[in-house]
């Protein structure tokens, strides 16, 4: 039985020198300090080390805001949302006042993707349209094969761009 147990490690050397490694890395990981944290639990955002405070219904223009912002400022920085007047909201990871990722509901879609300064969709995003936009839709006369249900794909300035995969709703797709 030893000789069987000496011949499967002899045969196993390499192996267990990757997982002892392997093993050592992780526990390397745990005892050195992360440069992605700073005085425990706050985040650095990218280049930005500025430090971010949480705000509660902060009044813009055109609607209210909450979530992280510089402090000392109104600078949107870090996770937030975005409640328009006209009911639109736009919540995700906001970057020198600017939603850089996120999700955008209206009565008529969800959205989710890559927004540009204005707020339209901008690069790769994913939109889902609502019941209501279906039945909007139909009263106007389209068929099932004719309605898009989910577009997955590339944007520019809220318009569908390049590359992309419209879902209809009996289920086709179109490219």
């Amino acid at each position: 039985m030893r000789e069987k147990i000496r011949h499967w490690f002899n045969g196993h050397k390499k192996l267990s020198t990757h997982c002892i490694l392997i093993i050592i890395a992780f526990l390397v990981g745990f005892a050195l300090p992360s440069p992605f944290f700073r005085n425990g639990l706050q985040t650095i955002i990218g280049d930005n080390s500025e430090e971010l405070v949480d705000t509660t219904n902060m009044a813009l223009a055109d609607g209210l805001y909450s979530g992280s912002v510089i402090k000392n400022s109104k600078v949107r920085s870090g996770y937030g949302r975005y409640e328009t007047k006209s009911g639109s909201i736009y919540e995700g990871n906001w970057k020198d006042d600017r939603l850089v990722y996120g999700t955008r509901t209206t009565p008529s879609s969800v959205y989710k993707g890559h927004f540009d300064s204005d707020l339209n969709n901008d690069g790769f995003g994913i939109v889902n349209y609502s019941e209501e936009y279906i039945r909007g839709k139909r009263k106007q006369g389209l068929s099932d094969s004719e309605i898009t249900t989910t577009y997955i794909g590339n944007w520019k300035k809220n318009v569908k761009q390049g590359l992309g995969r419209s879902v209809k709703k009996d289920g086709s797709m179109e490219f």
